[in-house]
């Protein structure tokens, strides 16, 4: 993998002036990776922002921590929660539908049947909001979530270091 593609999602915002991405490699200390990403300055509305990291070839480590700045037209600024990237992900699982309401499903290709994986959901903000621990020798390469009980938004579906992560939308 050369690059990561970073998004999230506002549901208002007020006095935004931009958005700022910052990477480390050993998750302590952290550089600013982007140039300043227009914010909304204030919106009712939800807006969404996308950023690709395409400096990877400059790094030498398999995991890449990431957060995001916001800073507003008076220079006071809050940080996202720190999420963490395995550029050395080769495996991939299908999620589908997206968006979905209920029952969302995880195919898993390749996958060992004495494996247990722990399928994470977390929201916008980087705050997991379910977990669920999938046995592939009892439940096969298939595995139904339940998401009835979240809110509408924008998700990240994690199933562990050796998966890539997916994006799903609830509606």
């Amino acid at each position: 993998n050369t690059r990561v593609e970073l998004a999230w999602t506002t549901a208002k915002e007020i006095n935004n002036d931009y958005f700022e991405i910052e990477r480390s490699t050993d998750g302590e200390t952290y550089h600013t990776i982007s140039s300043k990403i227009k914010g909304a300055g204030t919106s009712s509305i939800e807006n969404q922002y996308v950023y690709t990291d395409n400096s990877l070839l400059n790094t030498y480590n398999s995991v890449l921590y990431y957060r995001l700045k916001q800073v507003d037209f008076d220079g006071k600024n809050n940080y996202s929660s720190v999420i963490a990237v395995n550029t050395e992900t080769n495996n991939v699982f299908k999620v589908s539908p997206s968006p979905v309401s209920d029952k969302l499903r995880l195919t898993f290709d390749d996958v060992n049947e004495e494996d247990t994986i722990t399928i994470e959901l977390f929201n916008i903000l980087g705050n997991l909001v379910m977990r669920s621990s999938y046995l592939p020798r009892e439940d096969g390469s298939v595995h139904h979530l339940d998401v009835s009980s979240l809110a509408a938004g924008v998700y990240t579906v994690n199933a562990g270091s050796q998966w890539a992560k997916q994006k799903i939308v609830k509606y």
